[in-house]
């Protein structure tokens, strides 16, 4: 696996574009696998995966204990992890971006939304941390170390922007997983749900069923739509379902215990060569 053909691209529009211009022009310039372009009216941000090399400030985050658990094993749903690690626990290589990585790689190695001294005071405050000290830490687009992210609606585009970003099996396997939890969401708390199977119909049409549609159509997805779902499931789970595995693939040996929506978008596979258009993002600080 070769970390280097892992590419992905970041169209700059709208505060994404305010943060990538405030970015300290030396540090994109010095940081391997990072290319500013613009096309035609276009400005865009390309990654690969040579953003490890050489070791850097993300290297160590992401030998950090706490990332390598998040990044380093091995997904419930989509069956691999975005990055190798050798077995001193260092990053070896990308295996795939997803918004997760993407997000923190923003945070962690280029501040973006940061500029003059907050810059300055948002790398040591991440230094710090990983020194093992404490230091208090704003956030534009996800917060490193408590895993929270801050984003809102966005795209993800297939290569040439055409298609979707996300490989279908993946895609698929998250609906599946989707309209699994939502109908064991109702059966533990029907009145959620209208306590009809008319109002399960109802929701399901909604999520994953608009879910589905409009991503379909243009590349788009419904942040807030997932977060709602994933917040109402969410607390059906935690307060009246199990510890238990929970099948989601009927007829399947497959299970897995709840996993919040959005947390599933958040580290759902990007295809090589996607393109994504973030957009509701905090403004610089």
């Amino acid at each position: 696996m070769s970390s280097e053909r892992q590419e992905i691209t970041v169209k700059a529009e709208a505060s994404f574009y305010a943060a990538v211009m405030d970015c300290p022009p030396t540090l994109l310039a010095s940081t391997p696998g990072v290319r500013l372009e613009r096309r035609g009216l276009g400005t865009y941000l390309r990654i690969s995966g040579s953003i490890l090399e050489p070791p850097s400030v993300w290297s160590r985050y992401l030998a950090h204990p706490a990332s390598r658990e998040v990044f380093g094993q091995t997904h419930p749903l989509y069956a691999r992890a975005p990055v190798v690690y050798n077995q001193r626990g260092e990053p070896a290589a990308i295996a795939y971006f997803d918004t997760r990585l993407l997000l923190a790689f923003f945070e962690v190695q280029l501040a973006l939304g940061f500029a003059g001294a907050s810059f300055q005071r948002h790398q040591r405050a991440i230094d710090a941390i990983l020194a093992g000290g404490q230091a208090q830490l704003e956030t534009n687009y996800y917060e490193p170390f408590s895993h929270q992210d801050n984003v809102g609606i966005h795209y993800v585009y297939g290569p040439g922007e055409k298609g979707s970003g996300y490989g279908q099996a993946d895609w698929s396997r998250f609906l599946q997983y989707s309209e699994s939890m939502m109908r064991r969401a109702c059966e533990l708390s029907p009145e959620v749900f209208g306590g009809t199977e008319e109002g399960l119909r109802r929701a399901l049409a909604q999520y994953p069923g608009y879910l589905a549609k409009i991503q379909a159509q243009d590349g788009s997805v419904p942040v807030a739509l997932v977060r709602h779902w994933s917040s109402t499931v969410g607390h059906i789970m935690r307060t009246k379902g199990t510890s238990d595995p929970i099948r989601y693939r009927s007829g399947s040996e497959e299970g897995t215990t709840y996993i919040p929506f959005i947390e599933g978008i958040l580290d759902m596979p990007y295809r090589e060569g996607a393109v994504l258009v973030l957009q509701s993002i905090c403004g610089s600080k």
